[in-house]
């Protein structure tokens, strides 16, 4: 078969025909990437990860008395049916090949290339029996559809054709030409099957076979598509929400369709960010293929300012598993605040005056704060008329630009004793305090002043209600029985207590310590409690130091021979720990201590033994030339004797001889591994059973050999014949 005309353009794809469609992105393996086969080989797969696809594919023939796939050329295409034929076979066999295309997900649809598929004087072949599989390999038949394009990526439009009856496609006369098939199928499929046909002998001359040069699949997945208010959303993306007062709140709704074939699961949708943001919906969806479904966040801002957070969620979709929608949101506008005396009041509020005396005054001073960032417009400041009270205000739409302020007074002068209310409200555009209310409480009264001293240790001093815990003026407004209120003013004076301090020295032996408290025991500070001349504590504190008796360590050695040892008037024969007691220089016990370690006499014993072959035997410089006991006394690394003891063995020595005789005819001879030749002594050295040498001498007497010759004479009609154990058969000598 002849097609090499048809292969030169493998690396042009072009769609001539019907495009691929499908729902989501296809995959596509190129001829190149297809020409990754290894040669001769029954399967190949290329796997997801190194070609960037959602899914692994594995192509293999499975069946078929054809030859194994191949890579077409060096880099490209997978060669199905290469030159497949043997003519030294007679009658030619019709050799096929079956494929399987196998998914390791479900697809939808397929397009596979085919390249040089011949029908001319070389012989014909055909692509058989093309049908999609489940994973247990069972055909697909129903709801499957097939588009066959001729001459696509390349080739003559009218050089194949396809029998949707056999599923087949096949050349028409002429030379090898090219075609494109799309398997389209109602149930989603895992597997591809067909089978390569020789249907006449192929020429051997070749090359034969079929070139696979793409396969394009459709993987049934679901496809995320994100959208607000209409605009597309892709991952990491940033929405800009609406610009609210404070404590206003809007919702923002994002779409999610699934464009794709299977459905969309999203997990863990979440909100990270700021607080002012709150997911309404739950926190997994499923939206079947076709269908979308709302994900809803509230903005509810309660401070100025941008506030941003992240929308994200976790989905099946192949190449954006995880989305993430940035949302910014602006807080703007006028915030109302009410100050008096450093405070910032809520809405409502109530504020005092202080106790006033009829006759007298008392003005609160009112800063109204713009806190936002957009102009605050005060309208007015109001209060019903009171002969007791007056408001001074020159708010009339009164615009406080953002951070700054503006105030307005209130004036109490109380003509009757007792409490007055005096509402004040303040209007204003702010959004959430357009109405700011303060009551204000005006006390009136004739003050009643009484003195009283406590001792700090009965702090705190109860009264009226108030744990006061220092002096000072405290007040108290009761309702007097006349109806109005009464003023009490507390003149407080806290006593403190006496305290007197001193420090004492004494002697561990001399514990306990006498004191206030009892027996002390321990250094360490001690008070006890008396009463001073009013009444209160007096604290007497004792700073204690008991002082411990001083101890000295002595360390010393001695040889053994050397005792005994004399210390402080004793004598000592073992090593240990002694102890004497002596006074300090402040009358306290002091406590010597002595460690006395007493060097034994060493004394070790060695035990020898040699061969008598080996003397003279030097042990410390001492030649020794018999068994028996040896001392030898020398000084330690301390300076202290050290005796040793050598006993002493000497083994002798052994002699054996062995005589033996031999015939001269067998010699030489091997004897106790020695090489005799002729009558003589040899000997060898062994090692006897007390370790020393033993000598053996080998002594052979040689005999001398003599022949004897016999003759005898018969006749040849006797032959054979047997002598001595000889057979003979005819004259000779033996």
């Amino acid at each position: 078969m002849r097609f090499f005309f048809t292969l030169f353009c493998l690396c042009i794809s072009l769609w001539l025909n019907a495009q691929f469609t499908c729902p989501i992105t296809s995959y596509s393996l190129t001829a190149s990437e297809l020409g990754d086969i290894s040669n001769n080989t029954t399967s190949h797969t290329y796997s997801a990860a190194g070609y960037n696809m959602p899914y692994s594919v594995v192509v293999e023939k499975v069946a078929g008395n054809g030859p194994r796939l191949f890579r077409y050329g060096t880099t490209t295409s997978i060669w199905i049916g290469k030159d497949d034929d043997d003519e030294s076979i007679q009658p030619p066999v019709q050799e096929y090949v079956d494929v399987v295309i196998t998914f390791s997900g479900n697809v939808s649809s397929v397009y596979l290339d085919f390249l040089g598929i011949n029908k001319n004087s070389d012989g014909e072949e055909q692509i058989q029996n093309i049908y999609p599989q489940t994973l247990a390999g069972a055909n697909i038949t129903t709801g499957v559809s097939y588009l066959y394009q001729p001459g696509v990526p390349t080739g003559t439009t009218g050089g194949t054709n396809f029998s949707n009856s056999t599923k087949t496609i096949y050349a028409y006369s002429g030379n090898a030409d090219n075609g494109r098939i799309n398997i389209t199928s109602a149930t989603p499929f895992r597997k591809l099957r067909f089978r390569w046909k020789e249907v006449s002998d192929l020429s051997f001359s070749g090359p034969n076979g079929v070139i696979l040069s793409r396969i394009q699949y459709c993987p049934v997945l679901p496809e995320i598509e994100c959208r607000y208010l209409s605009q597309l959303q892709a991952v990491n993306d940033t929405v800009t929400g609406p610009t609210l007062f404070p404590y206003q709140s809007s919702t923002l709704n994002f779409s999610i369709t699934n464009s794709g074939s299977a459905n969309l699961n999203l997990s863990n949708i979440q909100l990270t960010g700021s607080t002012y943001y709150q997911l309404l919906s739950p926190t997994s969806l499923t939206i079947a293929p076709s269908s979308n479904a709302l994900i809803s966040v509230r903005y509810n801002p309660l401070l100025l300012g941008a506030h941003n957070t992240v929308l994200q969620f976790q989905s099946n979709d192949y190449d954006e598993p995880n989305y993430r929608i940035r949302i910014q949101g602006l807080c703007e506008g006028p915030i109302i605040a009410v100050e008096n005396q450093g405070n910032l009041l809520s809405n409502p509020s109530t504020v005092s005056t202080q106790p006033t005396l009829i006759g007298q005054r008392d003005t609160l001073l009112f800063y109204v704060r713009n806190q936002g960032n957009r102009n605050l417009t005060v309208n007015s400041a109001t209060a019903p008329v009171s002969t007791q009270w007056t408001l001074l205000s020159n708010f009339s739409n009164t615009i406080i630009p953002a951070g700054q302020r503006d105030s307005f007074r209130v004036i109490y002068h109380p003509t009757i004793a007792g409490t007055s209310i005096y509402p004040v409200l303040v209007l204003s555009n702010d959004y959430r305090n357009d109405s700011f209310r303060i009551n204000i409480q005006g006390i009136s009264t004739q003050p009643v002043q009484i003195s009283q001293s406590v001792c700090q240790q009965n702090l705190p001093y109860l009264w009226n209600g108030m744990n006061l815990t220092q002096s000072g003026t405290y007040s108290y407004m009761t309702n007097s029985s006349m109806g109005y209120d009464s003023l009490t003013l507390l003149n407080l004076t806290v006593r403190d207590a006496d305290t007197t301090s001193f420090t004492q020295q004494v002697c561990a032996q001399s514990l306990p310590y006498q004191w206030q408290q009892g027996q002390l025991t321990q250094s360490g500070q001690y008070q006890t409690r008396l009463t001073n001349r009013y009444g209160c504590d007096s604290i007497i504190m004792l700073q204690l130091t008991v002082l411990n008796p001083p101890s000295t360590v002595f360390f010393d050695s001695i040889c053994q021979n050397n005792t005994p040892y004399s210390w402080q008037n004793n004598d000592i024969y073992t090593s240990g720990q002694y102890i004497d007691t002596l006074i300090s220089a402040e009358g306290c016990d002091s406590i010597v201590y002595l460690n006395l370690y007493i060097f034994p006499t060493p004394f070790d014993t060695t035990y020898s033994t040699i061969c008598s072959n080996l003397l003279p035997y030097v042990w410390n410089q001492i030649p020794i030339t018999q068994s028996g006991t040896y001392q030898y006394v020398h000084a330690t690394a301390s300076g202290c004797d050290s005796i040793s003891v050598l006993v002493f063995n000497v083994n002798s020595t052994d002699s054996v001889r062995l005589t033996r005789q031999e015939c001269s005819n067998q010699l030489p001879i091997s004897w106790a591994g020695l090489q005799f030749t002729q009558a003589g002594i040899q000997s060898r050295e062994y090692t006897n059973s007390r370790g020393c040498d033993s000598t053996v001498y080998y002594d052979l007497e040689v005999i001398p050999s003599y022949q004897l010759q016999a003759s005898r004479s018969i006749c040849q009609n006797q032959l054979p014949i047997i002598w001595n154990g000889v057979t003979f058969n005819q004259a000779g000598q033996n």
